[in-house]
């Protein structure tokens, strides 16, 4: 059993963790009545993660879940979720909401993605590619809610504020890891931007350079901000191509 390598203290605190968690979850409460490889397993990985042990102390339902749900679907959930994070749903989304959905998209993803990856349900290359898609995700989602909040304070006139990107001229490449499609969990991501002055959606084509800067040190401040919730990607724009 891997347990028995584990520091003793660790494990006795991890189960206390887990009793706890099961006095509101029926699933964490049947995996303690049950000896076996499951068992060992979770209390191994929270024992030697700290980020996916507090990640379960922040949210115990997680766990619930991974143990209940198949984790592919699951995964891809989360990530749609994250997409449609800037959409309105019965509420007005301010900044601070969508900052709160797309980091509770991260820890979600990141949660069940480390447990299969871990478990060698994932390999590495669906790994990365499912922290790839997040990243894509999670900065899609901030620049379609900053693009219609620029639109809706009357500094762009976006083509179809339903689709804020279609057809707004701008463009986001990126980089490194993101553009190759591997990132891990603890990778930057690395991003170009430009906008294309043709596009003709400035309202005042003399303001669009300042507009544009705007919005895009607010991505940086909605994407890597430490809040309450973590963050979602530390976001680097100093990778230029020669």
């Amino acid at each position: 059993s891997p347990v028995r390598a584990l520091s003793q203290t660790e494990v006795k605190s991890v189960l206390s963790d887990l009793k706890d968690w099961g006095k509101e979850h029926a699933a964490i409460a049947r995996l303690l009545g049950e000896e076996g490889p499951l068992k060992d397993f979770i209390v191994a990985t929270l024992s030697l993660s700290p980020y996916l042990r507090d990640t379960a102390r922040i949210d115990p339902g997680l766990l619930a879940r991974a143990l209940e749900e198949p984790i592919l679907p699951a995964v891809s959930t989360a990530i749609d979720r994250a997409r449609s994070a800037w959409q309105a749903e019965g509420g007005e989304v301010t900044e601070a909401v969508l900052m709160t959905r797309l980091r509770r998209a991260k820890r979600e993803v990141a949660f069940f993605t480390a447990l299969a990856d871990l478990a060698r349900i994932f390999d590495a290359r669906r790994t990365t590619a499912l922290l790839t898609e997040l990243a894509e995700t999670t900065t899609s989602a901030a620049i379609d809610y900053l693009l219609l909040s620029a639109h809706e304070s009357g500094k762009l006139k976006l083509p179809d504020p339903a689709r804020p990107s279609e057809g707004s001229g701008l463009i986001v490449l990126g980089m490194g890891k993101l553009g190759a499609a591997e990132l891990n969990y603890s990778s930057d991501i690395d991003l170009v931007v430009f906008f294309d002055p043709m596009a003709g959606i400035a309202v005042d084509p003399s303001e669009a350079v300042e507009t544009f800067s705007r919005l895009v040190r607010r991505l940086i401040r909605i994407m890597q901000e430490r809040t309450a919730d973590g963050y979602v990607f530390r976001t680097d724009l100093r990778l230029r191509p020669d």
